[in-house]
């Protein structure tokens, strides 16, 4: 019994966290009215939603170049590989 709910403490974690923060995002934009929010947005010159969208990439390509970097350092580069071979046939 003990063994079955420590297999089942990640996915309870998960659960409770995804829980805690849509509440959280819930409660920080109750305030808020979706349509002002997309009416702000749609006032946004187009440079700017350009800009914002390729510093955004490149945060995301820094992050992902530094976790290939990790993988490689600690000498574990065949996971990625094996993963992203397998990631490729299943969305292939």
């Amino acid at each position: 019994m003990f063994r079955r709910f420590i297999q089942c403490l990640p996915i309870l974690l998960a659960v409770s966290l995804l829980t805690l923060s849509i509440v959280t995002i819930s409660n920080h934009f109750e305030s808020h009215n979706p349509v002002n929010i997309l009416h702000y947005l749609s006032n946004l010159t187009t440079t700017r939603k350009v800009g914002v969208i390729a510093l955004t990439s490149l945060g995301y390509l820094i992050m992902t170049g530094y976790d290939f970097w990790g993988f490689y350092y600690i000498n574990q580069w065949h996971i990625i590989k094996n993963n992203f071979c397998l990631f490729y046939r299943v969305f292939s």
